[in-house]
């Protein structure tokens, strides 16, 4: 399994190696990493952000892991939305793919393996983020999840580290609609 952020760490691996492991993986990209890479599922804990680029969104056809918002509910998007107490454990987009991603692998005894997932103030594209401001670097370590940082630029210390991409992690695409409805059902 296997969650792309929007991090500089991105950049440590070749572009077709980590297209590779987002299509032989149960995959969930963050934000843009969600359109900028073959994943199954985007995350978007960003109302905004969904406005933004529903164009977009249309146009690639994932199911969209977000919270409970009105003010996106009627734009024909196929919406996996979460209570908002995700936000008690989740400020982040890229938090929350890895917590719906944990929860799917738990039974599985599967890690979530995260590229691009580190607290840093740039993305790999270049622009600007704010994350370490709004999220304190412990909030990582106290999600629980079993999580393996692919990225050496990677700020987050609470993960062990691996430095290559993983394999074929066994889960059936085809079950794409039922780890829709796990994830829908995920307690929080």
């Amino acid at each position: 399994m296997l969650v792309i952020g929007r991090g500089p760490s991105v950049k440590e691996y070749p572009p077709e190696l980590i297209s590779w492991s987002a299509k032989c993986n149960l995959s969930v990209g963050c934000n843009n990493a969600g359109l900028d890479w073959p994943v199954d599922i985007i995350c978007s804990i960003d109302y905004q952000w969904i406005l933004d680029n529903q164009e977009a969104l249309r146009k690639v056809n994932k199911p969209i892991i977000t919270r409970d918002w009105d003010c996106i509910k009627n734009l024909g998007l196929n919406l996996i939305p979460l209570n908002n107490n995700i936000l008690k454990t989740c400020r982040l987009s890229g938090q929350t793919a890895i917590k719906c991603l944990d929860y799917i692998g738990q039974p599985l005894n599967l890690p979530v393996h995260v590229i691009g997932i580190d607290h840093t103030d740039i993305h790999y594209d270049g622009t600007s983020t704010n994350i370490p401001d709004i999220v304190p670097m412990d909030m990582y370590e106290s999600m629980g999840c079993n999580v393996v940082n692919l990225g050496k630029a990677s700020k987050i210390k609470c993960w062990p580290r691996h430095y290559s991409l993983p394999g074929p992690d066994g889960v059936d695409k085809k079950t794409l609609p039922e780890i829709i409805k796990a994830i829908k059902r995920m307690p929080l």
